[in-house]
């Protein structure tokens, strides 16, 4: 079962009992039953109140703080924790980070510890996600380098996307050695196939998906050449003059895809 804090569940004995009379006895028991932080191993997160009724947490190790303080958080939840992984004989419990919004957006830590060391890692809120993925040692990570994405020129042409057509670009994020970092071109070939399909129809939709499957060919480590071509060719007619540039977006964002902070332990 997930461990799930909110700003209702963070409430102390102290405010407890001042706000008895403004709860029901479930909700004061859920408040203080929730009112934890979170412990893995050596590692705390210490949530406390923040301002209009948000969270904030300290990660700290050991009791010392290891990380800035985090603040403005709507919702605080721990996964259960995954045994060998990201190397055998290693736990690690992934802690999404929700600070609001209809649709964004999730921030993450991933606490670590085996083999006699601790590992620390954090990822900046942003529109993506982070899940399972069946490489050993890796999370499948989404890049949101292209949500809302435009690009135009000085001819009327123009490429608009709105939040539902945006690609979400597959990545993924591997452990390497004694920290987290995003995978590299035609390192996982296999893992991009899937995403090399034929775009469906619809100028928006089928301008998204070439895009997907342009950067996902950049990641199986085919020739940009190639790739360039491929992407122009699935591009509707409309978007067609912009395939150039739109193309140098895409290698631009997936060189620029380094989205885990490896937190130093001592």
């Amino acid at each position: 079962m997930n461990i799930v804090f909110s700003k209702a569940g963070i409430l102390s004995r102290a405010l407890l009992c001042l706000f008895a009379l403004a709860l029901t006895p479930t909700q004061a028991a859920l408040a203080e039953q929730n009112g934890r932080d979170i412990a893995f191993g050596s590692f705390t997160l210490k949530i406390t109140p923040g301002q209009a009724g948000l969270l904030d947490a300290q990660l700290l190790r050991k009791g010392a703080a290891i990380a800035p303080r985090l603040e403005a958080l709507r919702e605080i939840s721990a996964d259960p924790i995954q045994a060998d992984f990201p190397l055998p004989g290693c736990q690690t419990m992934k802690i999404s980070l929700f600070t609001g919004g209809a649709n964004c957006c999730f921030g993450y830590y991933l606490l670590s510890s085996g083999q006699g060391r601790d590992y620390a890692a954090y990822l900046e809120p942003g529109d993506g996600g982070l899940g399972d993925s069946n490489i050993p040692g890796a999370y499948a990570a989404t890049d949101g380098a292209f949500m809302y994405y435009e690009k135009k020129d000085g001819q009327g042409n123009a490429i608009s996307l709105n939040r539902v057509e945006s690609p979400r670009l597959p990545r993924l994020l591997v452990f390497d050695r004694d920290s987290w970092r995003a995978d590299r071109p035609g390192e996982f070939k296999a893992a991009y196939a899937a995403y090399a399909t034929p775009a469906p129809t619809g100028d928006s939709a089928q301008t998204a998906r070439a895009i997907t499957g342009a950067y996902a060919r950049l990641m199986a480590g085919e020739n940009e050449a190639s790739v360039l071509a491929s992407f122009s060719a699935a591009l509707p007619a409309a978007h067609k003059p912009l395939a150039e540039a739109a193309f140098a977006d895409i290698r631009k964002a997936l060189a620029a895809f380094s989205p885990a902070v490896n937190i130093p332990i001592k």
